[in-house]
């Protein structure tokens, strides 16, 4: 088996992002004084769900991306999938931020993350059927 090395550059970006989250998180916390919970302060909501949604789109987006690099898949539309998911993961969290004219990126992050799952579950079935 190959080694997915895009797969695991995407992983260590995601690595990195969830630490630049959970930093965000904990200033929040700090500043704000909660413990627990998101203690009705808006501003931590927003940052937890942030962090929540990334980490609940992240592991299944790598394995199957994991798959689909491993199968032999073309290298250029690896990438485009992956600056296509990581871009999104990027700017999903701004549109959550709850500045004003921000909620349109979190619905181009919402999108472009469902294109890139879509995008990479039809590639990996593709190879399974026709290319192995």
């Amino acid at each position: 088996m190959i080694f997915p090395k895009i797969t695991a550059l995407l992983a260590a970006f995601i690595g990195l992002l969830t630490i630049h989250m959970i930093i965000r998180i904990a200033k929040i916390r700090s500043a704000e004084r909660v413990e627990l919970e998101n203690g009705s302060n808006n501003a931590l909501h927003r940052a937890v769900r942030s962090h929540g949604n990334l980490v609940e789109t992240a592991p299944l987006f790598l394995i199957m991306l994991g798959f689909t690099e491993g199968a032999g898949a073309n290298i250029f539309f690896i990438l485009f999938l992956v600056l296509l998911f990581a871009g999104s993961r990027i700017i999903h969290p701004i549109g959550l931020s709850g500045k004003k004219g921000t909620f349109k990126m979190r619905v181009y992050g919402m999108f472009g993350t469902i294109a890139a799952y879509l995008a990479t579950a039809l590639l990996l079935i593709y190879h399974v059927i026709f290319m192995l």
